[in-house]
């Protein structure tokens, strides 16, 4: 524990710019983001909070401030839940310790870091997951999340920081979107919200909706639909 606290708060430090709204990472070291994404007013969603590294990294911090209209899911239906969760694609949860607050302004505290030495694996990918509300009531459009105070600590007790990260979410409400009943023989094609197209392959029931295709948002002939089952 002393550890992780003398990696996190360590004086040196290597500064990077702070980035303005939509933030190029790809122009970015040693920094922790959230990719785009779009939700739908009303659900409960898990944001993929990423690590980009070129150092050794044993530990990580950021702040994560969330637009209005959306808030920390601490219980569902009744029963506790948690909040921020390590993700096992690069972090071994018998080897790294997570802490998370609730901050006065809002905003929510989230620590990690290796009490025995072991470092992330890879140079990019998500490290923890943080579970969030989105209200009914938000209106659709663009909104920004801000992720502040990020540091990851290499193996040398040393902290890169930047000071700020913005990632857009963009918010569908539920009734400008609809169900996927897509025909394929139409030959209309489906794309998800990377742009990418999907294969005829992945099309091959006759209908989406019914299809093994993950639920989620497409785009089908300009239009976002969603796949609800």
């Amino acid at each position: 524990m002393k550890y992780l606290m003398a990696v996190l708060v360590c004086t040196m430090a290597f500064s990077q710019q702070a980035w303005a709204d939509d933030t190029d990472v790809a122009a970015m070291q040693n920094v922790v983001y959230i990719e785009p994404m779009t939700v739908v007013a009303g659900d409960v969603v898990t944001l993929p909070v990423m690590m980009k590294n070129t150092v050794v990294a044993e530990g990580f911090q950021f702040n994560l401030k969330l637009p209005e209209g959306m808030t920390f899911v601490t219980e569902r239906d009744g029963a506790a839940v948690q909040t921020v969760a390590l993700s096992g694609e690069r972090l071994s949860s018998t080897a790294f310790n997570l802490f998370s607050s609730l901050r006065n302004d809002g905003s929510l505290t989230v620590m990690a870091g290796s009490t025995t030495g072991q470092s992330a694996t890879g140079i990019d990918g998500e490290v923890c997951r943080v579970m969030v509300k989105v209200s009914p009531a938000m209106v659709a459009g663009d909104y920004v999340l801000t992720l502040k105070n990020i540091a990851i600590s290499d193996d040398r007790a040393m902290s890169y920081t930047t000071s700020r990260v913005a990632c857009t979410i963009s918010v569908v409400e539920q009734t400008a979107i609809r169900d996927i009943n897509f025909n394929q023989a139409d030959g209309s094609p489906v794309y998800n919200m990377q742009g990418q197209r999907l294969s005829n392959s992945q099309l091959s029931n006759s209908k989406l909706s019914n299809s093994p295709i993950k639920k989620g948002i497409y785009i089908v002939n300009g239009q976002k639909v969603v796949k609800t089952h």
